[in-house]
């Protein structure tokens, strides 16, 4: 039920009740304003007729009973003479022989002692309710005669009853009219309060644009400027937390470190991008669900857990096995309400997978460097002491261990020099000045410098290049890129295989592709050719005098052109490499 229907039917309660309350209390005070009245009335006539009544001492007789009748008709009341001993004299409605004594009667008591007095009580003689008013005869003494008159109350009552059909019908106007305009006075007062409730309403759906508007009067209008004003600043609040919401948001997302938020019982509150791809599930997933069950990882849900336990912020290493093996460091710290409960734990870790494996390729790299530098400087010293013990003067050792010397200077040399292009390339100090280059031409100047050795292993020589495809790239290092694969490639082929250059123009770029028929790689290798000094087979390479960063030259210097370079090999059959190369970002380079 509506408000207003609620305010009606009180209304209309209290209506009734009032009006009841009114009718029965006008009912009473009529019906004794009445009794009063008729008891005035009585006590006059009685007065009238004490004043008139023959001398006592009464006696019964014809004349006296005619009197007494007269008075009654004259009066319309019922007349009694009541001697000083109680008993009747005279009754207008009954014998007196028969009639009991009346001297216990309330009103002459009264009137004996005061001069008057008056009483409603149950007639026994006519058996109807009667008034009763008595007045003493001379003066008021214990044996003075009494005249008393008395009505019937159903006349009283008839005369009350005709009063209170006037007042109830007036009353019944009343409440038509309360009736009438009850509905329009709860609608006047409703009105400004259902203003109210619909702009509340759509305030708690979202609809914060809602205002109260139009004319309100005292109280209602400064309750809707009120309203209104709360209305105006959730507004403001809720847009600056939503901004707010949206630039934590986003920071969370872009953040490369994984962020976890758990609560008291170790249930996932909220993750990061970061996490899902770490863990390779999606973030809305993993929401209400334990961490355990999640991460599946001892080492981080450890971590959480000591942070909830001990309330304070835990670090650690965390590895993780699934999906892929990687090393983090991790922080957990609790999380307090404004009581200084423990209720829950953020973890930030930040993955430090490719920092351990750049510091385990450094020290390698060290060790390779070192290994690589020892050989051919053992071999130099070695030689060296050959000739300095008389070697020289041998006409046919002397000139061959000069000629290996030689040999092994140019290695450590070539050693040198990759090794520094290497280091330019990485800490990119190599300056590279791409511009549009012919990809035949390109193709047929590598070819070129490895043309010799390939004709003395018998390998044939192709290069499969359209004409006037171009590619975008720095000329010299473009051959570098290009020497590079095709030596490894002349290198590992056998005799009588071949060697093939092609070229096309893919959407991501300019492909190249150096592919021989060689050995192939094993796939566990795969991964690792592109390591500096990094050999399948180091007895084999030493022996056809590579230095082992021909592959780490090849990767760094496409990637510093924005490219990328794949490998696909098959035991037996051979290897692949294929660079791709970007075309330039602007039309204005093309």
């Amino acid at each position: 039920m509506s408000l207003r229907w609620r305010i009606a039917l009180a209304f209309m309660l209290l209506t009734a009740v009032l009006l009841v309350l009114m009718g029965a209390q006008f009912r009473s005070a009529l019906l004794r304003q009445t009794r009063e009245t008729a008891a005035e009335r009585l006590l006059a006539e009685a007065r009238l007729v004490a004043a008139e009544v023959p001398a006592p001492p009464w006696t019964a007789s014809e004349e006296l009973a005619a009197w007494v009748s007269e008075q009654a008709a004259l009066l319309e009341a019922r007349v009694t003479l009541i001697r000083g001993d109680g008993t009747i004299a005279g009754d207008s409605e009954s014998d007196p022989a028969t009639m009991e004594n009346h001297s216990d009667r309330a009103e002459r008591l009264d009137a004996v002692r005061g001069g008057w007095g008056s009483a409603v009580r149950w007639s026994e003689t006519l058996g109807i309710e009667m008034l009763y008013v008595a007045v003493a005869v001379g003066d008021p003494r214990p044996a003075a005669p009494v005249v008393r008159l008395a009505v019937p109350l159903t006349t009283l009552r008839a005369a009350s009853r005709e009063a209170w059909r006037s007042v109830g019908l007036a009353l019944a106007v009343v409440a038509g009219v309360v009736l009438v305009a009850l509905p329009w006075v709860s609608r006047a007062l409703m009105e400004p309060v259902e203003r109210l409730v619909v702009v509340a309403r759509r305030v708690a759906r979202g609809d914060l644009a809602a205002r109260v508007s139009g004319p309100l009067r005292g109280e209602m209008a400064e309750l809707a400027q009120v309203l209104n004003d709360a209305v105006e600043r959730l507004a403001g609040l809720l847009e600056s937390s939503r901004r707010e919401a949206g630039r934590y948001a986003a920071i969370l997302e872009q953040m490369s470190d994984v962020v976890v938020i758990v609560d008291g019982h170790r249930k996932v509150e909220l993750v990061n991008a970061a996490f899902g791809r770490l863990l390779e599930v999606k973030q809305e997933e993993v929401v209400g669900e334990y961490l355990d069950r999640v991460a599946r990882n001892y080492e981080l849900s450890h971590l959480l857990a000591r942070a909830l336990e001990q309330g304070a912020p835990q670090r650690d290493e965390v590895r993780l096995l699934h999906p892929t093996e990687r090393t983090l460091v991790g922080v957990a710290n609790p999380l307090r309400d404004d009581g200084g409960e423990v209720t829950g734990a953020v973890g930030l870790l930040h993955d430090v997978t490719d920092l351990y494996r750049a510091d385990e390729v450094r020290r390698d790299f060290v060790a390779n460097a070192s290994h690589e530098l020892r050989t051919p400087a053992a071999g130099i010293k070695a030689l060296a002491e050959a000739l300095e013990a008389g070697a020289l003067a041998d006409s046919e050792k002397g000139p061959e261990f000069v000629r290996q010397i030689v040999e092994a200077t140019d290695r450590l040399t070539a050693i040198l020099d990759d090794m520094l292009i290497l280091t330019r390339l990485e800490r990119g100090q190599e300056l590279l000045h791409a511009e549009w280059v012919e990809a035949g031409g390109a193709c047929a100047e590598a070819l070129g410098h490895v043309a010799q050795r390939a004709r003395a292993k018998g390998i044939k020589l192709e290069c499969t290049v359209a004409e006037g495809d171009r590619v975008y790239a720095d000329p010299a290092s473009l051959q570098t890129v290009l020497i590079n694969l095709l030596d490894n490639a002349v290198k590992y082929t056998p005799t009588d295989g071949a060697v093939v250059v092609r070229g096309r123009e893919t959407p991501e770029g300019y492909e190249i592709e150096v592919s021989d028929t060689g050995p192939g790689i094993p796939e566990a290798d795969r991964e690792r050719i592109f390591e500096r000094f990094y050999r399948v087979d180091r007895a084999r390479d030493r022996a056809t005098g590579g230095t082992g960063l021909g592959l780490a030259i090849v990767r760094h210097t496409v990637e510093a052109h924005g490219g990328r370079v794949l490998v696909d090999s098959a035991l037996g059959e051979g290897t692949t490499f294929r660079t791709i190369l970007p075309e330039p970002a602007s039309d204005q380079d093309r």
